[in-house]
Order: C-alpha cells, then sequence, then structure tokens
C-alpha cells in the first residue's frame, strides 16, 4: 500500500510526458503558422494582384459586394465573371481614366445595382474606345440603381463609336433607376 501511494505522488513520469506532449504541440503550430504564413503576407492581406470581395445573398441570389474602386474595376476579371452579381457597399470615387465593363465579344451578362451609393469620376477621354460608358456592352444583364457623379465621357466620341453614361450598348437589358448627377 505504500508504494502504491509514493507511486501515485512521484509526478516526475508524468512531467516527462507533459513535456514531450507540449513540444509536440508546438511543433505542430508552427509549422501551420509557417504554412499559412506562406500563403498571406505579414499584415494579414492577400498576397500583391489578389483582389477579394465579400458576399452577401439576397433571397436565392448571391452577390459580391463592390466597396473599392480595385473591386470595381476586377468585374470580369478570372475570379469576378462578367456574368456575375454585383452590389455597391460604399461609394467610389474613380481615380484613374475608366475602361468600360463588357465588350463586344464578351458583354456584360450578370446584375449590378448600385444599392444607393455613387460612383464619382468617372472619366473615359481614349478615342478609340468603341463603347464609351460606365458598362460598354451588356446583354441579358439587369443594370439598376446606379448613380454616376461628375463623369466625363464626351470627350472620347468620335464618329463610329456609342456612348452613354451608364451602358452604352445593351440587348435584351433591364436597365432601370439610374441617374447621373453633374
Amino acid at each position: 500500500m505504500k508504494k502504491r501511494i509514493f507511486s501515485i505522488m512521484d509526478t516526475t513520469k508524468r512531467k516527462t510526458g507533459v513535456a514531450v506532449i507540449c513540444a509536440a504541440l508546438v511543433i505542430t503550430m508552427g509549422t501551420g503558422m509557417a504554412f499559412a504564413a506562406s500563403l498571406y503576407s505579414l499584415d494579414n492581406s492577400l498576397p500583391t494582384g489578389s483582389i477579394i470581395m465579400e458576399t452577401a445573398s439576397i433571397g436565392s441570389t448571391q452577390y459580391y459586394l463592390v466597396e473599392t474602386e480595385e473591386q470595381l474595376r476586377a468585374i470580369g476579371s478570372e475570379m469576378y465573371p462578367l456574368s456575375g452579381n454585383y452590389m455597391l457597399n460604399a461609394d467610389i470615387t474613380l481615380t484613374q481614366e475608366w475602361i468600360p465593363i463588357g465588350s463586344f465579344d464578351n458583354p456584360f451578362a450578370g446584375i449590378f445595382t448600385g444599392n444607393g451609393f455613387e460612383i464619382v469620376g468617372l472619366t473615359i477621354t481614349d478615342p478609340n474606345v468603341n463603347f464609351i460608358g460606365m458598362f460598354g456592352h451588356a446583354q441579358n444583364a439587369k443594370i439598376y440603381n446606379v448613380t454616376l457623379r461628375n463623369i466625363d465621357i464626351e470627350s472620347a466620341f468620335r464618329r463610329g463609336n456609342t456612348i452613354a453614361p451608364i451602358v452604352a450598348w445593351g440587348i435584351n437589358c433591364d436597365i432601370y433607376d439610374n441617374q447621373i448627377i453633374d
């Protein structure tokens, strides 16, 4: 009985076991953190060139939430298809020459809603652009509640190209409740 009690009270074996388990746990966590660091930069953002949009669902429709100029320009990229659904989630001021969303060969075919927010400073001055507007060419799209403020697209117009502030060329589209504020 005495031998059993002393054996129960002896913690040296358990301390070694706990140390081994803690060391294994630290190594596992370190490996995971090293792997995560290889995917993300130190400031917790994705590597340069990656633009991430959050999503929101309204009913059965899922929307990408557009909050920055970079996100707006990413529509039509590999990550954000022209057939996607987009919703402004902040006012956006454009700082560079605008390249219209959608082309004759690749029209915008999704949903875009301004959601009560504004896009400010849309500027197109390149006379070589065939479709002059926020959306160059849209087909089977729904574009509504878009507000453009302080736009400059007239200087790009030349004979033979199509110009309209919201959608320059639309086929079978629902385009409504949009406004231009100068």
